[in-house]
């Protein structure tokens, strides 16, 4: 029989709990959706870099938590919020919170949304963030077989909002001279770097990892 781990109360069935080797957070998650990959560790590693100074971070698209989580542990005094358009994966993250309870400094400095940045006029003012980040679906929606999980789905493909909505509302919710990171595949590089633009960005850094590409964008005055 396996050893009782603390925090299990707050799992469902199916669900598991991961260590995000990040100040002692853990994560929730549900093996059926997206889970926390390299992808997310990645973009919050290139974020932090980019943005040390950070104080009101926002996320678009913050699945289960975990690169919210990975922010707020590297950006030591900054507020994270996850602005998240499926309500499983909303309850995946506020669990999380409960479960990292004890983590010096976290409540209050956490927090999860469910809405679309679609309508991020809704949640957020303008130009109140210094940062936003997002690992936002790879691809168009009609592009490749649709899973029948719709959390799967909505993390693949763009069911609720493409990449022009997403750097809208980026460049809404940044104050001026904010940075935008987020992370695509190779294939959207041009389609993003021209997004970007069209939208007020200056594209300040590029980089390639694994067959993805990370940009950090400055919001022009």
């Amino acid at each position: 029989m396996a050893a009782y781990q603390p925090g299990e109360a707050l799992c469902r069935p199916g669900e598991v709990i991961i260590d995000l080797q990040e100040r002692g957070l853990r994560l929730i998650q549900d093996p059926r959706f997206f889970c926390f990959s390299g992808d997310a560790a990645r973009l919050a590693a290139f974020a932090a870099a980019t943005s040390p100074d950070a104080r009101q971070v926002i996320e678009l698209g913050s699945g289960n938590g975990g690169l919210t989580f990975c922010l707020w542990a590297k950006l030591k005094a900054a507020c994270c919020t996850g602005l998240e358009i499926m309500p499983a994966n909303v309850s995946l993250a506020r669990r999380s919170i409960e479960l990292n309870k004890n983590v010096p400094g976290l409540l209050g400095q956490i927090r999860f949304v469910l809405g679309d940045w679609c309508n991020v006029s809704q949640y957020f003012p303008a130009a109140g963030c210094d940062l936003a980040v997002s690992n936002p679906p790879f691809w168009r929606a009609e592009t490749g077989r649709p899973s029948p999980c719709p959390e799967r789905r909505a993390a693949r493909s763009e069911c609720f909002g493409g990449l022009n909505s997403l750097i809208s509302a980026a460049a809404y919710i940044l104050t001026p001279g904010g940075c935008f990171c987020l992370l695509l595949p190779q294939e959207r590089q041009s389609e993003a770097a021209e997004l970007l633009t069209a939208a007020g960005f200056e594209i300040w850094q590029e980089e390639t990892w694994q067959r993805r590409v990370l940009f950090a964008a400055a919001k022009l005055a």
